[in-house]
């Protein structure tokens, strides 16, 4: 079967940068962010930076390829980010839809409600890399994501940094089965969230219901990030399996999917390695050209259309449930956090 709706475009190569001036480029920025982030919130909340040391270690995890993608710039316009290659307008687009959703909460709960989190530096190099070294929108979208997890939302009288599997809705969601974090993890070593999209029916949930399950289940994914020591910025993201064998019409949720990307977008920056399309029918081809235009280009090429038998590229066979070809029936039960 040919897959005729993947991610496309010639690759280009690369232009050579100066590797000692991207290195400075992102300290500088580092600097700059935490500056602007004391500011915000105060010196107690932000972590320390130490100039060429601490903020160049963004060179070494990433920031050289951001360097290249935006540098000094990538500009904020009217709330989206400026950067030419279409990242404002699918900002533009899914904020639009999530917003009118009601995805950051009820109006009349969209109060900071409890204590903002400390902010270190792995979360603020994390931020630079999603906005292109841009420190004064990166800083932004920190506050944004803090007050956002302070908040009471979506129906809720308890912060939605602290939605778990005893929230009301979530373990409905759980039971049906649909969306699972395997134990075992992909080849690069990120946590795996796995979704069978043939269990959704986008009529039995409430929109506020199925937020504070998608919640619960990137926190937990999120939660894995932090069992062992990081070597690799790798794995400090985590992998997305959309299995879209079996599917019908009934089964796939628009809704869903703006609120998924939207929460990936301002809340999980830079915390999806990949997100694997397995299996998809024919007819997913209309369904992909409505929901890519919603994702900017830089997360477009992390989406990939795989072939069942094809996934060993991906997760080895004894980290897979029987589902996706695999062997490995030790799960998560959904979740790693209670």
């Amino acid at each position: 079967m040919g897959y005729l709706w993947g991610a496309s475009g010639a690759s280009q190569e690369a232009e050579e940068v100066d590797e000692e001036e991207v290195r400075k480029a992102a300290a500088r920025a580092m600097v700059e962010l935490r500056r602007l982030l004391v500011h915000e919130v105060g010196e107690s909340l932000v972590a320390g930076v130490e100039e060429g040391e601490e903020a160049g270690m963004e060179a070494k995890h990433g920031g050289g390829e951001a360097a290249k993608e935006g540098g000094d710039d990538a500009q904020k316009d009217e709330g989206g980010y400026k950067d030419g290659s279409g990242e404002a307008g699918a900002e533009e687009a899914v904020g639009e839809a999530a917003v009118a959703d009601g995805i950051e909460g009820h109006p009349e709960d969209q109060r900071q409600s409890g204590e903002l989190e400390y902010i270190d530096q792995v979360t603020m190099r994390r931020f630079l890399r999603a906005y292109q070294n841009n420190a004064p929108l990166a800083s932004e979208r920190i506050l944004k994501m803090q007050r956002w997890r302070a908040s009471k939302s979506y129906g809720l009288d308890t912060l939605v940094r602290d939605i778990g599997r005893s929230t009301e809705g979530v373990q409905a969601q759980l039971d049906t089965g649909k969306c699972v974090i395997l134990k075992r993890r992909d080849l690069v070593g990120r946590p795996i969230i796995s979704v069978q999209v043939k269990l959704h029916d986008p009529s039995v949930q409430t929109p506020d219901e199925l937020t504070r399950f998608g919640v619960h289940m990137l926190l937990s994914a999120e939660a894995m990030l932090t069992e062992k020591p990081i070597l690799d910025e790798a794995e400090r993201k985590f992998c997305i399996i959309f299995d879209l064998q079996s599917v019908h019409l009934s089964n796939i949720d628009y809704h869903a999917c703006k609120r998924i990307i939207y929460m990936l977008t301002y809340f999980f920056p830079e915390r999806m390695g990949v997100c694997l399309l397995v299996g998809a029918p024919m007819f997913f081809t209309a369904v992909w050209h409505v929901i890519k235009p919603w994702l900017d280009a830089k997360t477009q090429k992390k989406v990939a259309f795989v072939r069942v038998d094809k996934l060993g590229e991906y997760i080895a066979p004894d980290c897979r449930p029987s589902w996706l070809g695999g062997t490995c029936e030790d799960l998560a039960e959904g979740s790693v956090a209670s």
